[in-house]
């Protein structure tokens, strides 16, 4: 398993190959770091040999730090080829818990990168996901100032804290997407309020059913695939409801000519009032009104006498 991250870059490469790193722990068991071309500060190696051994200590785990400029991308295709075989060549862990962990750092200038590499007794800990969490949250800041032997420190201690159950870093996560979604949907709810907002700003200044039935089933539509599209699940169920409990509010009104009263309109199966086409004398003539039969008037005012049938059921004012 491992967790890679690539960095932005600025040194000359030496290119390494597995047999050219340096295994400090055959000179000195107190030595954790392999540093050849002398990146990270004398203190800084001292301090992660003092905790790399700490660890060691309380919890079993063996760690390798290798920090070179490059590796050589005419034998490994990848920093995850070299890291898996140097992991292997070494017998980073004991054998029979298999509890190590390789840490690789690379500084050139095409590339920088950093890889952990993990034995299987480790895996359930630190598994692929939260080590590129702390690759990225812990590590990559500090290196990207050229701060190494800093960016190692952080790595190590947030591995501590993943084996003492004190890493904060899967619950920052968390909670970082939670507030991402929440904001996605708050941004849903504002455009479906505007888009509701619209829809009723149409009814009240329109007054021809078949036009606004259509508008209604379009707006329907777009609601519903903009909803599934963007993930708007939450924001497009709240707009139907609004719109199911106020849906007298996003119907039109219009003029019923049988019984004389102005009001919004339902669809049903059948007509209750009125027939299907009715005429009216108007100052130019006689207008047909047509009210599509799946309407029935639900409720309004008295007719005001100023109103008169246009054609194709479209209320005009006369004088």
């Amino acid at each position: 398993m491992l967790g890679l991250s690539t960095l932005s870059a600025a040194a000359a490469p030496e290119a390494y190959r597995v047999k050219d790193v340096p295994n400090v722990q055959l000179t000195d068991r107190t030595r954790f770091v392999s540093d050849p071309a002398d990146a990270i500060r004398p203190a800084d190696e001292e301090a992660l040999n003092r905790r790399i051994a700490a660890l060691r200590d309380s919890f079993g785990v063996q760690i390798a730090i290798v920090v070179i400029p490059a590796y050589d991308g005419s034998a490994y295709n990848s920093v995850r080829a070299f890291a898996n075989e140097l992991f292997n060549t070494w017998g980073i862990g004991n054998r029979e818990t298999n509890r190590g962990l390789l840490i690789l750092l690379t500084t050139g200038t095409d590339k920088r990168e950093i890889a952990f590499e993990t034995g299987y007794g480790l895996e359930g800990e630190l598994t692929d996901g939260l080590c590129k969490l702390i690759i990225n949250r812990r590590m990559t800041p500090l290196m990207k100032e050229g701060r190494y032997g800093e960016g190692l420190l952080a790595g190590v201690e947030e591995v501590r804290k993943v084996l003492t159950k004190d890493s904060t870093l899967e619950a920052e996560k968390k909670r970082k997407t939670r507030n991402r979604i929440l904001i996605w949907w708050l941004v849903g709810l504002f455009y479906y309020g505007f888009y509701l907002y619209e829809e009723r700003k149409k009814a009240q200044y329109s007054i021809h059913i078949a036009t606004m039935d259509r508008a209604n089933r379009k707006a329907n539509s777009m609601a519903l695939g903009m909803g599934i599209f963007f993930f708007q699940i939450p924001a497009m169920l709240i707009y139907f409801l609004v719109k199911w409990i106020f849906r007298r509010q996003f119907v039109a009104e219009c003029y019923c000519p049988e019984c004389g009263a102005m009001g919004r309109f339902k669809r049903v199966k059948k007509i209750r009032c009125g027939r299907r086409r009715w005429s009216r004398s108007t100052p130019s003539g006689v207008a047909t009104v047509t009210i599509r039969p799946s309407w029935i008037y639900v409720g309004g005012r008295s007719r005001p006498s100023a109103l008169s049938a246009g054609p194709s059921g479209l209320l005009t004012s006369t004088p």
